[in-house]
């Protein structure tokens, strides 16, 4: 049996009024953590119905929410485009952080190829971002397409909409003097070239839509129906949502948490290494990222993975679902961005990494076993 370490699992890994509203659920989230007990569901749940509730009821609205956000992005670019204005800037950088957290939510599903959609690369480039302003190039949908991932995706967009004036280069944990960096965004969105950054703006978010489309109508039953596969995979689907949990959570947590710990402790710590950073909105990406694998594990609202455990093992089913709301809860008292958080006060972040080795070591020792899941997800972490 491979080790897993769940200190590198589970979790991803601006302006004041994201800062103040942060990554707002869309209607599918699943109740707060808060919330004691979960509807019952019914009795002897199989297998089946927990992989076609989940298929119903988390996934198709968990990219249905995306492409919606997306869709609000990019249509707000377009009247920024016409109207810009600092109150316009500060909404667009509120609706980039509901769509970042919107596709936090998505990793957890089956095979989807996120890492080649072009939505997802980080860090940027701005060598390539600034290359494609350069120049008298239409940003038509011919033209954007032959773009690299480095210049388009969610933080192209955010490099474009938030300041870079705070991604300071250190050296030995001190700021490095004198390295020139960007006006801050406004003053470049509404400068003397700011009509055509606003228009490529405008064409990434553009993009963006359409690929966020793209991937929900192959899983949509009148699409592609990649769900109707996932639904009706039995064994095999569950293997590879309790793997993709598994692989994706090690990265996300590394990256979202542990890692900002670790250079924070070795004096390694460069603003390449912080997703997120310029927007100030990590700590809202790792919730959102342990809501999605919630959602994934327990349905949400409804029937999930959870509910057909119960039928193995009801203790188990109980202590997976206090262990889950117990570090989304944690990771939701996470009060600044990480990079900041574990400067100041390392505690919750340090909390919620410990919640996360407990539900890894439910998950591993017993949940898989209990399940019959082959584990195909090779770790990364050495352990």
């Amino acid at each position: 049996m491979m080790k897993l370490n769940w200190t590198h699992s589970l979790v991803a890994l601006a302006a004041s009024f994201v800062l103040l509203t942060g990554c707002r659920e869309h209607p599918a989230a699943s109740p707060p953590a808060s919330a004691a007990v979960a509807p019952a569901p019914p009795a002897k749940v199989t297998k089946e119905a927990a992989l076609a509730a989940i298929g119903t009821n988390v996934i198709l609205p968990t990219l249905s929410a995306f492409t919606a956000k997306a869709a609000k992005l990019a249509a707000s670019t377009a009247q920024f485009r016409t109207n810009a204005s600092p109150d316009n800037l500060t909404r667009l950088r509120a609706e980039w952080t509901d769509a970042y957290c919107a596709w936090s939510e998505t990793q957890w599903i089956p095979d989807l190829p996120y890492f080649n959609l072009g939505v997802y690369l980080w860090p940027p480039r701005p060598a390539s971002i600034e290359g494609a302003l350069a120049g008298s190039a239409t940003y038509d949908a011919a033209y954007m397409d032959q773009l690299g991932a480095a210049a388009t995706g969610l933080f192209a967009l955010e490099y474009l909409l938030f300041d870079q004036t705070n991604m300071v280069r250190h050296k030995q944990g001190q700021p490095v003097p004198g390295i020139p960096r960007p006006p801050p965004a406004w003053e470049l969105l509404n400068g003397a070239d700011g009509s055509r950054r606003r228009a490529y703006l405008h064409a990434v978010a553009e993009l963006l839509t359409r690929r966020a489309r793209e991937v929900e109508d192959a899983w949509k039953p009148s699409g592609g129906n990649a769900v109707g596969k996932f639904m009706a995979g039995g064994q095999d689907s569950l293997d590879k949502l309790i793997n993709r949990l598994l692989g994706n959570s090690e990265r996300a947590l590394q990256e979202g948490l542990t890692q900002q710990i670790e250079l924070r402790e070795f004096k390694t710590f460069q603003p390449e290494d912080a997703r997120a950073m310029s927007s100030g909105s990590s700590h809202r990406a790792v919730v959102a990222v342990m809501r999605g694998v919630k959602r994934h594990f327990d349905g949400g609202d409804g029937i999930g993975v959870d509910d057909y455990l119960r039928t193995l093992d009801p203790a188990l089913a109980d202590t997976m679902r206090n262990h889950f709301e117990t570090t989304l809860k944690l990771a939701e008292a996470i009060p600044a961005a990480v990079e900041e958080a574990v400067k100041t006060n390392r505690a919750p972040v340090q909390a919620t990494v410990d919640a996360c080795r407990k539900l890894e070591i439910a998950l591993k020792t017993d949940v898989v076993s209990k399940l019959g899941v082959t584990l195909t997800f090779v770790s990364t972490d050495g352990d």
